[in-house]
């Protein structure tokens, strides 16, 4: 039997399980023990005779592993102890291993499955793909760490409901599963939003970003913008509570004479919002954080009504606070941002 053919019996030994078993894994009423008891009980062998996956030598097993997506990789993980300590040292793609890691990290908690349950109620299968395309027919470029997860994550593994698959509704009360407010991912198909931008003294322009989540004190968006430096793929999230406006970067403060918080620059501007370096670190924190809410809230939602009214930097949870990418540079909307309080005191 040649190589190619040894590979092949592998990975068709690999999509069986995880076939079976990610279905598992995420359905309700299943322990993640349980199911992986399942998958060892149900580990096929191959058809070849003198041929198994357990007699493969690990360099090439390690191979093999190199080319898995995050689900298989992740069944992989469960199917025995062997696969288990090989796995680490497979060549994976370094974002791939963070959302492992954090796939894992997830699992840890010991109320897990607590926290998947109004996520498998209402999720809903979309096209990932085209959800790619889409956003690549409004902007060239997307951050990788942000497609992987769209092509890639566990939609039942979303964080905080905030995931394309889940519906656009307003949720009354923060628990550990959900954020209070609206899973704006959900909107369009989907659609890139403006938001404006002021660096240092320069004009303000409108950058293009991603809408993800949305209270009455806080709107949180993915960058697009790949050409200012510092700026493609962090996550922002402006607090109205802050004195920050919904759908304006940074908001420039006037220093204080006699304050040590001054650029290191000399300007008269502050950026008092630092964002998130990446997708996946967004995520890891946004996690962390929805564990330390506690105990569950009533349960209350609504859904949003469509079509949705807009108004430029509105910080109601169900107003669209910013316009569209594709025409933001008319005159109306380009009026709206020079005009914007929040700018206006610091025009040349």
């Amino acid at each position: 039997m040649g190589l190619l053919d040894i590979i092949g019996s592998a990975l068709r030994a690999i999509e069986t399980p995880y076939s079976f078993v990610y279905g598992l894994i995420f359905a309700k009423g299943v322990p993640y023990k349980e199911t992986l008891s399942i998958a060892q009980n149900e580990l096929p062998t191959s058809h070849h005779k003198g041929i198994t996956l357990q007699s493969l030598p690990p360099e090439l097993l390690l191979h093999i592993f190199s080319f898995l997506e995050l689900k298989p990789y992740i069944i992989s993980r469960a199917v025995c102890k062997d696969w288990q300590q090989l796995l680490p040292l497979a060549d994976i793609h370094p974002i791939r291993r963070r959302l492992f890691n954090l796939f894992i990290h997830m699992l840890e908690y010991p109320r897990f499955m607590e926290t998947r349950s109004w996520t498998t109620k209402h999720l809903q299968l979309f096209d990932r793909q085209a959800y790619v395309n889409s956003l690549l027919s409004q902007y060239p470029a997307i951050p990788d760490e942000f497609r992987m997860w769209i092509l890639e994550w566990p939609g039942r593994m979303a964080i905080s409901c905030i995931w394309p698959g889940l519906p656009m509704v307003k949720f009354r009360g923060a628990t550990v599963e959900r954020n209070t407010g609206v899973n704006w991912m959900s909107y369009g198909s989907p659609m890139l939003l403006s938001i404006g931008y002021k660096e240092g003294t320069s004009k303000p322009r409108f950058i293009p970003a991603l809408l993800l989540w949305k209270t009455g004190y806080a709107t949180c968006w993915l960058i697009f913008e790949n050409n200012i430096p510092g700026l493609f793929g962090r996550v922002l999230m402006t607090r109205v509570y802050e004195d920050e406006a919904a759908a304006i970067y940074p908001i420039p403060i006037p220093s204080d004479p006699d304050s040590d918080n001054d650029s290191e620059d000399g300007s008269d501007d502050v950026e008092i919002n630092i964002p998130s370096p990446d997708w996946i670190t967004f995520l890891e924190d946004r996690w962390d954080i929805m564990l330390d809410i506690g105990a569950d809230r009533a349960d209350s939602f609504e859904p949003v009504l469509f079509p949705v009214e807009y108004k430029f930097n509105a910080s109601l949870s169900t107003l669209l606070p910013s316009p569209p990418w594709v025409n933001c540079h008319t005159s109306g909307f380009q009026h709206e941002l020079l005009n914007s309080p929040y700018l206006a005191a610091f025009q040349d």
